[in-house]
């Protein structure tokens, strides 16, 4: 259940969406994930953006057949259904790839833009911004079963402000990045909210097979991801790309 913040999110940064999470982890959907662990922390990473070496991005129609590096298997759904040609190539062979024009772009994080110098190779980062992936930290039980109660104590209150802080951290790591890359030469821009609605109608299927598959399994899924659309909802621009209640 954990693997819904694995969907096309569409969120401004860490912080928003880890304060969804933590929502979400205390209406208990989670507890069978972890049961067999002390969760000590849940926070997200920010969210993806298209790097794009010569084309500038500014409608789903201009992805069709551009080469991008998908990273994992849902990225390369999402940009199989985007029309882009999803590629895989070793993140050491990135930089190389894109001055070769072995591939066009790529979804990454802002942290890619200084650790992989996607400035000098990269003159486009359309802030699509959806898609993250989820850090957890958490403790062993026979370990937690053997501290003394003033630390479980500190622990457990603590547990929503560790998690806020590690997202702050982020948030920041990310705004830096992105001063990183903005420099004279390159561009930072965003879709209209039209074409993210293109981009949202396309992705539909993602969102469906999760809960479908879930269902199969009889966990809550439908449910879940009612509640989910819901917070999102409460903290605009956020939403679940491809899921209308």
């Amino acid at each position: 259940m954990f693997e819904m913040f694995e969907l096309p999110i569409h969120f401004p940064n860490a912080e928003t969406l880890t304060a969804v999470t933590l929502e979400m982890h205390g209406r208990g959907y989670f507890e069978k994930d972890f049961s067999k662990v002390k969760l000590l922390s849940i926070y997200s990473n920010g969210p993806w953006i298209l790097y794009t070496a010569k084309k500038k991005v500014s409608s789903v129609e201009e992805l069709k057949g551009l080469k991008l590096n998908s990273s994992s298997e849902g990225w390369v759904k999402v940009s199989d259904l985007l029309g882009a040609t999803p590629v895989s190539i070793f993140v050491a062979e990135h930089y190389s790839a894109l001055q070769k024009g072995i591939m066009d772009g790529l979804w990454q994080l802002w942290d890619a833009t200084r650790v992989f110098k996607m400035n000098e190779v990269c003159k486009y980062a359309n802030e699509t911004f959806f898609g993250t992936f989820m850090h957890v930290s958490a403790m062993n039980m026979d370990t937690w079963n053997k501290l003394p109660d003033v630390a479980k104590d500190y622990l457990e209150k603590n547990f929503k402000t560790f998690s806020m802080e590690q997202a702050k951290r982020i948030s920041l790591i990310d705004q830096s990045r992105k001063k990183f890359l903005s420099t004279p030469g390159n561009e930072v821009y965003q879709f209209s909210g039209e074409e993210m609605d293109k981009i949202s109608e396309r992705l539909t299927p993602i969102t469906t097979k999760w809960i479908a598959d879930r269902e199969k399994q009889k966990l809550p899924a439908k449910q879940a991801i009612d509640d989910l659309y819901q917070v999102l909802k409460s903290r605009p621009p956020c939403r679940i790309l491809g899921y209308m209640k």
